[in-house]
């Protein structure tokens, strides 16, 4: 994996494209899918650091993406982010490998703590 790329997997491209600017002023280099599908090959073929990934998207879900992004990569960091909170999604998405679970809207200054915590893990290795 590799540390200071992050992939932004969701449907909304305004939002897809803040966070990316937010992130890449902060120096992380960022990728962008707009569905599970191409979150997937984006994941599989360069392996990014980290994930911030939507439940509700178009072809694929949110949770069968972090299910195949665990089988490619077992020690795989994914943020899932949803509008559509429930206590069983969030439950849910941890049990299956999400290292944290945001709930939109959030501010900036909640997922940029959650991207360098986890980030950390990455730049260490120790994931």
């Amino acid at each position: 994996m590799i540390p200071g790329l992050i992939l932004i997997a969701d449907d909304d491209q305004d939002f897809v494209d803040m966070l990316a600017a937010r992130f890449e002023s902060l120096g992380y280099r960022v990728l962008t899918a707009k569905d599970g599908d191409v979150a997937l090959h984006a994941f599989d073929r360069e392996r990014p650091g980290l994930v911030l990934l939507d439940i509700h998207m178009p072809n694929v879900d949110g949770l069968f993406v972090l299910r195949e992004m665990r089988e490619i990569e077992p020690e795989a960091r994914v943020i899932v982010m949803t509008g559509l909170p429930t206590s069983k999604s969030a439950a849910l998405m941890i049990e299956e490998g999400a290292c944290d679970f945001l709930v939109k809207p959030f501010d900036f200054s909640t997922v940029e703590n959650s991207v360098s915590v986890n980030m950390l893990f990455v730049d260490a290795g120790t994931i």
